[in-house]
């Protein structure tokens, strides 16, 4: 009987990694200026050299987390997309796009919906939506990439706390 504490203790240590596991340690990671550098990275596709470095910590935080290469991977693209959001969460508010009223929208979407990435017709079904939610038409098309953007750092996340692939 004595064994029984011993044996759940053991058997807690060796479940997978919740997938926000050291969501904590990356925001300590990368600093303002590396977040926007994400930010930006996700507009071109392109890694840099600030992107690689905040990776390579990104991995340090996955491993102290307790992800291992099941599960690190999907922590390095929520952590990824988090980071992203922050920048993006301003860049957007500086156009005249309340985050928030993305947020809501995305937050109110069937569970489908939030795993989807939007192809062309759901991508105008989506801006639609978004314009009935009270984010500007104008604002919509003038800077569609960035809020296609935003969504994604909603979309991943979500994907991944699922179990699925970032994308």
């Amino acid at each position: 009987m004595a064994m029984t504490p011993v044996i759940l203790g053991m058997a807690l240590l060796l479940q997978p990694a919740s997938p926000d596991a050291g969501l904590d340690c990356a925001w300590g990671a990368a600093s303002a200026a590396e977040r926007e550098a994400i930010a930006d990275g996700m507009a071109t596709g392109e890694a840099t050299a600030v992107i690689d470095a905040a990776g390579m910590r990104l991995r340090e935080c996955a491993i102290r987390a307790g992800h291992d290469e099941a599960t690190g991977p999907g922590f390095i693209a929520l952590a990824f997309s988090e980071l992203a959001r922050s920048a993006l969460r301003g860049r957007l508010a500086a156009q005249g796009i309340d985050p928030a009223l993305i947020e809501s929208w995305f937050a109110a979407q069937d569970a489908a919906t939030r795993i989807a990435i939007p192809d062309e017709a759901q991508g105008e079904r989506v801006v639609l939506e978004l314009n009935a939610a009270g984010v500007p038409m104008e604002a919509l098309q003038q800077h569609a990439e960035m809020v296609g953007n935003y969504l994604a750092t909603l979309i991943i996340p979500e994907r991944v706390r699922r179990g699925l692939p970032p994308q």
